[in-house]
């Protein structure tokens, strides 16, 4: 009977709990869909220019602004996590730091067309005080593309694989603004702190709940071993026997209940915040490296047609 006591906290923690994981899986796939996204985008990209015969070092410098795009959203989100503003920044401009050229290097050599995940002290000074510099990344992105169609290296503004390729670089940044939307917009505070509130009364409840039942078996067994204070007491075997039940019940009832509740609400927490918890978070590094290991396979196959020269849109 003292099982009750809980039983009705049970529906209500489990409702809440469900639909809390449910939007924290969604929020979690959305933003490793937006990663996927912004991957495609600059791999198409890659393909696009290799297709219209565009020199190599605007193809490599595009690829290269695609792919710092995404390692500065990394970055910027795993910073945005720590608690104080101090820290944010301080971890932000390491991690930028890390992304320096070679010195003396320049984006034209050709011994750096394949290292996408350098920046040089020019685009450094500019990028650093920006609010969105992965989103900002694509203007230049665009720009660079504009400056190819008026230069003849690519088809004019009017034709539609100017447009083509206009729309990859929108994709990119969609991609950007799709992470941002799915970790900014969280679900509200109070109704957390209220489901995390009615998880931990729930514990509570279904702890004293097994306490009074296993006081209830305790004293019946002392009863009928003729070891209870109150002499008498009576209690038969078959009485013992159904508190031993009740009793192994409640344990599976008031102990793995609650832990699968609290282990719910904690997995829930993690994926909620895929950027501030390991244990939940998302594997963009290894989706980085293959994303460059794919961009270096594209400049190879690209440079070695097996049997026909390079296409190119306008001629040397």
């Amino acid at each position: 009977k003292f099982t009750q006591i809980s039983t009705f906290l049970n529906v209500f923690v489990g409702l809440l709990l469900g639909f809390f994981l449910s939007s924290s899986i969604n929020r979690w796939y959305e933003c490793a869909s937006g990663f996927l996204v912004l991957f495609d985008a600059i791999r198409n990209m890659q393909m696009q220019l290799y297709a219209l015969g565009v020199d190599e070092s605007h193809c490599s410098l595009v690829t290269r602004y695609g792919v710092l795009s995404a390692c500065l959203l990394e970055m910027e989100l795993t910073a945005a996590a720590l608690p104080t503003a101090n820290e944010r920044s301080e971890a932000f401009h390491e991690k930028l730091n890390q992304l320096s050229a070679p010195s003396g290097a320049t984006p034209y050599d050709r011994e750096h067309f394949t290292n996408f995940r350098s920046m040089y002290e020019s685009e450094k000074a500019i990028l650093q005080d920006m609010s969105d510099p992965a989103g900002q990344m694509w203007l230049w992105v665009g720009s660079l593309v504009g400056r190819m169609s008026q230069e003849g290296e690519i088809p004019p503004m009017a034709s539609p694989t100017y447009g083509r390729i206009l729309n990859l670089a929108q994709t990119g940044h969609e991609g950007i603004r799709q992470v941002r939307a799915s970790i900014t917009v969280q679900a509200p505070f109070i109704y957390v702190h209220m489901l995390a509130t009615l998880v931990h009364i729930n514990n509570i409840l279904n702890a004293i709940a097994f306490g009074l039942t296993c006081g209830v078996a305790a004293g019946v067994f002392l009863a009928h071993e003729k070891l209870h204070p109150t002499e008498d007491v009576k209690a038969r075997g078959k009485d013992i026997t159904k508190d031993v039940q009740n009793m192994m019940v409640s344990f599976f009832f008031s102990i793995f209940g609650p832990f699968l509740y609290q282990a719910l609400l904690e997995v829930s927490f993690c994926i909620a915040q895929p950027f501030a918890s390991e244990a939940g978070k998302i594997p963009t590094e290894r989706m980085l490296k293959a994303l460059e290991e794919d961009l270096k396979d594209g400049v190879k196959m690209a440079n070695n047609c097996p049997w026909w020269e390079r296409p190119m849109f306008q001629k040397p």
